[in-house]
């Protein structure tokens, strides 16, 4: 995944396919592969950005109240 300012933060497997001989009936993902992948994907991604989010609320806090004229 990258920031906003486009560093990488994490690199994280998520699953792994295993194939034997590619045949036509066993090329692209089955449909319980798509929904595992997406499962693990969206676990990851949730996880990552609730991380973000509470450091970015962490650093409001201590920061200076902010004057209001």
């Amino acid at each position: 995944m990258e920031s906003d300012h486009g560093e990488t933060q994490v690199v994280q497997e998520i699953m792994q396919i295993s194939r034997g001989a590619l045949q036509p009936e066993n090329l692209g993902l089955k449909l319980a592969e798509a929904k595992t992948l997406l499962q693990n994907l969206q676990r990851t991604l949730a996880s990552q950005q609730i991380a973000e989010y509470s450091l970015q609320q962490e650093s409001c806090l201590h920061a200076p109240p902010e004057t209001v004229a």
